[in-house]
């Protein structure tokens, strides 16, 4: 946002809250209502309303986190967005390279790449995760053109399920160099953050019908459940280290 002062960094925030009358009402809705009174909508069409933290950490996380996503959003802008390659090995022959999976990265102005946590902390404070996701996807594509007998992995995060720039370039892709499209697995993380199942199911289903390979990746942790085999229908599980270490001695 430019001020007379210069550029400064700014984040919007869109509330959007039911409220449905019942004495049962949890505490966290109740509180809500109590900031933000009725009466407070219905003075204007639009409110706007001003808060600040009262803790010292809080706000200091809020800045922090704000400081990161003006990076990412300066990297996209420059151009600064890397993906790095891990290899997927055979299992019974490591030296035998499947596939491999692209991480994103982002370099900052000085040359080094933004520390993981941070790039994650500035993804999860402002929803950049669909952005660079396609960003991801027209690297990997140019990867893929230029290297016609490999294949990779692509991580699309819950939020680029509703992208539907993700699914036009995905789509453009397919039409113009198939080749590349047959040649991709699309990983989807934190599946239980899909908030549209239906969608969901026809994403992945469009992705399929293109010849691509779908995934659901760490499998085992967290609230990923079986009701995402059945609903989702992914070619693949990537099962979660933790349960196939050791396999071969642990009886249980």
């Amino acid at each position: 946002v430019g001020t007379a002062e210069g550029p400064a960094p700014a984040s919007v925030s869109v509330h959007v809250y039911k409220a449905v009358t019942s004495e049962r009402l949890g505490l966290p809705i109740q509180s809500i209502l109590e900031r933000y009174p009725r009466k407070r909508a219905n003075a204007a069409a639009n409110v706007l309303v001003v808060h600040t933290l009262e803790d010292q950490a809080a706000r200091d996380s809020m800045l922090e986190n704000r400081e990161n996503a003006l990076e990412i959003a300066n990297a996209l802008a420059e151009d600064r967005v890397r993906i790095a390659l891990q290899s997927i090995v055979r299992a019974d022959d490591p030296s035998q390279i499947v596939s491999r999976e692209c991480l994103v990265r982002v370099v900052l102005p000085g040359g080094n790449l933004m520390p993981m946590t941070t790039l994650v902390s500035g993804i999860n404070s402002l929803g950049f995760s669909r952005h660079l996701d396609r960003r991801v996807l027209d690297l990997a594509a140019l990867w893929l053109l230029r290297h016609p007998h490999e294949r990779l992995s692509v991580n699309i995060s819950p939020q680029t399920f509703a992208d539907q720039d993700w699914f036009d370039r995905f789509d453009s892709f397919y039409r113009h160099k198939p080749n590349i499209v047959r040649r991709m697995t699309i990983e989807i993380i934190e599946a239980t953050a899909i908030s549209d199942n239906m969608l969901a199911r026809e994403r992945v289903a469009f992705i399929q019908k293109c010849g691509a390979r779908v995934a659901l990746d760490d499998f085992g942790v967290g609230f990923l459940s079986f009701g995402h085999l059945r609903d989702l229908k992914p070619d693949m599980l990537k099962i979660d280290g933790s349960y196939v270490r050791g396999l071969p001695h642990d009886t249980q």
